[in-house]
C-alpha cells in the first residue's frame, strides 16, 4: 500500500472531467476524513499545478494477463 504525507509530490495517471489529465502534477496539502464512507478513511487533498484542488479517492486497478498480477496476487487465468 502506498503511504503519503503532506508535501508529497504526486502525479495523475488518468484524465478526469474536472480538467486533470494524465501527467498532471500536484502536491498533497493534507488529509480530509471521508464522512461519506463507513470507514471514515482519510483521503489526500491535492493541489495540482493548474490550480485545481481535489480530494483524491482510491482507485482499484486490475491488470490480468499471462504472468501478470491482479490486485497484488498472481493471476489465476491460464495463458495459452
Amino acid at each position: 500500500m502506498l503511504k503519503l504525507k503532506a508535501g508529497a509530490q504526486v502525479i495523475s495517471i488518468k484524465n478526469t472531467e474536472d480538467g486533470l489529465v494524465n501527467g498532471s502534477l500536484g502536491v498533497v496539502l493534507g488529509f480530509i476524513v471521508d464522512v461519506q464512507s463507513n470507514s471514515l478513511e482519510r483521503l489526500p487533498l491535492v493541489e495540482f499545478t493548474n490550480g485545481i484542488k481535489k480530494i483524491v479517492k482510491h482507485e482499484l486497478w486490475e491488470v490480468e494477463g499471462p504472468g501478470m498480477y491482479c490486485n497484488g496476487r498472481p493471476s489465476k487465468r491460464k495463458s495459452g
